[in-house]
Formats: C-alpha cells, sequence, structure tokens
C-alpha cells in the first residue's frame, strides 16, 4: 500500500483548522443563544467531519495504517466529539453559561481539543518529514 501523501497531510493541515475553529462556534451560539445551529447528536459523531471521513474511509486509513499517530489521533478526534457533543447538549438544554463555562482554559474540552490540534500537527509534520526524506 503506497505511503501517505501530500494529499493527506492536506487534509491534516484542513481538520487541524476546521477543529480549531469550533470553541469560535460555540462561543458565537452561546452569545447569540442560538443551540439549534448545533445539534448534540450530530456534534457528537466523529464520522461526519473531514477529519473523521479521512479516518473512516478504507482507503485513506490503509494508507494510514503504518502511521504510528493514526490511533492516537483517533482517540482524541473521538473524544473531542463526546465533549463537544456534551458542550452542545447543554446548550439545547438552554443551559447557555454552563456551556461558556465547558470550554474554557482548564476543562475537558480545552484539554481534548488541544491534545488534538497538537497530535494533528505532529501527525502532519512527520508525514511531511518522511515525504522530503523519502525523496
Amino acid at each position: 500500500m503506497p505511503e501517505p501523501t501530500d494529499e493527506v497531510a492536506f487534509l491534516l493541515r484542513g481538520a487541524l483548522r476546521a477543529h480549531s475553529h469550533w470553541r469560535a462556534r460555540f462561543t458565537m451560539a452561546i452569545d447569540g443563544r442560538r443551540a439549534a445551529e448545533l445539534d448534540p447528536l450530530l456534534v457528537r459523531r466523529s464520522d461526519r467531519c473531514a477529519l473523521g471521513m479521512l479516518l473512516a474511509s478504507p482507503e485513506q486509513r490503509a494508507r494510514l495504517a503504518s502511521s504510528p499517530e493514526l490511533l492516537e489521533v483517533e482517540a482524541l478526534h473521538s473524544e473531542f466529539h463526546r465533549c463537544a457533543g456534551d458542550v452542545a447538549a447543554m446548550m439545547g438544554a438552554n443551559h447557555f453559561e454552563q456551556a461558556r463555562r465547558a470550554i474554557m482554559p482548564g476543562t475537558p474540552y480545552d484539554a481534548v481539543s488541544l491534545a488534538l490540534e497538537k497530535a494533528l500537527v505532529f501527525w502532519c509534520s512527520r508525514l511531511m518529514a518522511r515525504r522530503c526524506s523519502s525523496r
């Protein structure tokens, strides 16, 4: 099976950007009291975003199987969506201030969000280093 390519690194960088925007998305929804925009059941699904689709793709999984980072990123990604779904559920129950506190620094959401971002950056840099060293 071929090694991961620049395309995978590109997709991982896109996933990193998308996941880094969740806190802002939550903050805007909380400030506007717009809970209906974020369905907790959908937010909890880790297979609906670009990273989730990448990780679920049989073709990409086969290409990524040799990456030691795969399992860590998968676990962090699933946990991120669980925590994000919890925040969306708080908003859906009109507990907007509780939701605001749940995304603050030092919370489980914050910890898993930062860990996922760090793991994605590391994985992407390793993919690019392998690509450059194989030329």
